[in-house]
């Protein structure tokens, strides 16, 4: 299956409010503004998941640096406190202390933040259209759901974002009868049929890896999938292309540091100082 993270929106409180999705950061930015100004929270973070300010630094590299950033970090030549992480660290930094993230958040984690959203407390979230989708659709949702690609920073990479692949399937041939691999590639080809991927998506909205007729009349979805084909180039978690598989942790512990108040340089130095403790 494939992935893409995006941004959804309660739209009655949009409309309410006379507010467009927003395309850029910037936009992003005046769009909190005008919610926290009418009484609403822009976002209730369950920072308390720690991969949820970890996937909106992704992001926001990717849409203003481009995804080549990923690989760059990885061999060096862009640097975890060089301007490029910065300008991510002081985004996250300033929406939090403008609270834009809403209450508690290193008291909150990702399933509240989800059933904060489902049940209009907050006016947006952002995550991965599967996991998103999958809450909206086993919830009562009293309101309309919108969804818009990740809000990008420079208009050069506005087609670059995180996404990719998240699930596979395998078929193990070690120690197993050939009975047993062909009842497994069976099954695979079964899991894997138009009939069934049709059939999954009726109960989770979602994307796969290849070209299907998909038989869904549920808009949100095909926003998605719009959304997704605009894409020119996608990744994962930036950490995930580094050897230093210590990164991603690392990574994550210290964006969930500006939660409690740390300053961008902050930081930057625990993560620098993590990496030349690994030298």
């Amino acid at each position: 299956m494939q992935y893409i993270i995006c941004l959804f929106y309660n739209e009655d409180i949009f409309n309410a409010n006379n507010i467009e999705p927003p395309k850029t950061w910037d936009e992003l930015q005046v769009v909190c503004e005008k919610l926290k100004a009418a009484g609403i929270k822009p976002f209730q973070v369950g920072e308390k998941s720690n991969f949820r300010f970890g996937h909106l630094s992704n992001c926001i590299l990717y849409n203003t640096y481009g995804v080549d950033a990923a690989d760059k970090l990885a061999d060096g030549s862009m640097k975890y406190d060089g301007k490029e992480m910065m300008d991510v660290y002081t985004k996250i930094s300033d929406m939090n202390e403008k609270g834009y993230f809403g209450d508690d958040i290193l008291s909150t984690d990702y399933a509240l933040e989800k059933s904060t959203f489902t049940s209009g407390g907050s006016a947006m979230i952002w995550g991965l259209n599967s996991d998103v989708m999958g809450t909206l659709a086993a919830s009562d949702v009293g309101f309309k759901v919108g969804v818009t690609a990740m809000p990008y920073g420079n208009e050069s990479f506005k087609s670059e974002t995180q996404g990719g692949v998240n699930n596979v399937w395998h078929v193990s041939t070690m120690n197993k009868s050939q009975e047993e691999i062909d009842a497994s590639v069976y099954w695979v080809k079964w899991m894997t049929s138009d009939q069934s991927l049709s059939d999954y998506t009726k109960v989770i909205p979602n994307i796969f890896g290849r070209e299907f007729d998909l038989d869904t009349d549920d808009p949100l979805m095909k926003e998605v999938l719009d959304i997704y084909g605009t894409m020119t180039k996608m990744k994962s978690d930036v950490q995930s292309y580094d050897d230093r598989t210590y990164l991603l942790d690392t990574v994550r512990n210290a964006l969930q540091g500006i939660a409690l108040g740390n300053s961008p340089e902050q930081c930057a130095d625990e993560i620098i100082t993590q990496i030349k403790s690994n030298e």
